[in-house]
């Protein structure tokens, strides 16, 4: 286990900084944002590290949580490198809404894209997989819609939750600018006719099924809902969005950022055979599983690039097998 540190306050120098950094770079054309944030987003993670600010404390108490075998310098060095993609992701977030189509488009190489080609022809639509690892999923779907991809993606765009702090509302306004660039559906505002509208038109459906849900918003017997084993650990996950892909014959696959050689990240995208043929809530679990199986397995490679280490409530989302059942 790690050394004690301090705990962090919401008045912290660093923590000020950031969100001073984030508003003071949109006086950068937005173009020269991308270049910047490759320079500066390692040396932010290292001051927030170096002071313990947050979100670093829950980052090193989920790594040693669910990475338990990795050593405290390894630890330590996940911190930094997921700090360091956190505050790019950041910039990137900030910038967005203002950079053209083109830039885009070019934010990072793409792989894989013959899988979706088949939806430009309107032969079929597709499931797009995204996830919470790498780059943050509306950065991904708009890097796809910009490369002229057909996307609706379903994200919370609208008015921020309560008690969010000044920080938390400037980022919730860059998602809304962002949301201004493709279609998004806003999931708190009912989807179902919309998703329905995707699918039925042959364009693609970005979903993110890694979102854990919170303890208070359980309900096991629901067949809207299935548990998902993720290391070693247990979680539910919603099937709305497979279900109905499944049932319009949406093609699906799965989207990722990894690290690219020589630096920076590439998007991998992959189609994904379902294992089940049917929409029942066990053929649904089974479907899901399989997708978390997929982001379990570039976890195991990369840790450090799993977004919902931020989460401070990482373990009451993702509890023990024996304690959820």
């Amino acid at each position: 286990m790690s050394q004690h540190h301090r705990r962090p306050s919401r008045t912290d120098a660093t923590y000020l900084l950031a969100a001073l950094l984030l508003k003071g770079t949109r006086a950068i054309p937005a173009s020269q944002n991308i270049a910047i944030s490759y320079r500066v987003s390692p040396l932010l993670a290292r001051l927030l590290c170096f002071t313990n600010a947050a979100p670093a404390p829950t980052i090193r108490r989920n790594l040693e949580t669910f990475f338990p075998s990795r050593s405290p310098e390894r630890i330590e060095q996940d911190v930094r490198r997921q700090l360091a993609i956190t505050a790019w992701n950041a910039m990137v977030m900030n910038a967005l809404p203002r950079l053209s189509h083109q830039e885009i488009a070019n934010l990072v190489p793409v792989e894989g894209t013959a899988a979706l080609d088949a939806c430009l022809s309107g032969s079929q639509p597709v499931l797009v997989l995204g996830f919470h690892f790498g780059l943050q999923p509306l950065i991904v779907a708009a890097i796809l819609s910009a490369r002229g991809y057909p996307i609706h993606a379903i994200a919370h765009v609208g008015q921020p939750p309560g008690g969010t702090t000044s920080l938390g509302n400037t980022y919730y306004r860059q998602i809304q600018h962002i949301g201004e660039q493709f279609p998004t559906i806003d999931p708190r505002q009912g989807v179902q006719r919309e998703m329905l509208d995707v699918l039925r038109d042959n364009e693609c459906l970005y979903i993110t099924p890694d979102y854990m849900l919170p303890q208070e918003e359980r309900q096991p017997e629901s067949a809207f809902q299935a548990p998902v084993q993720l290391l070693g650990h247990r979680a539910y996950v919603q099937t709305g969005g497979v279900r109905l892909a499944k049932r319009h014959q949406a093609s699906p696959v799965t989207v990722f950022s990894v690290p690219a050689e020589g630096g920076g990240m590439r998007l991998v995208v992959e189609p994904l055979a379902l294992p089940t043929p049917g929409c029942r809530p066990d053929e649904l679990r089974q479907d899901l599983q399989a997708c978390i199986r997929q982001l379990e397995k570039h976890l195991l490679e990369h840790p450090h690039l799993w977004l919902d280490l931020k989460r401070h409530d990482l373990p009451q989302r993702l509890q023990e097998a024996k304690e959820a059942r």
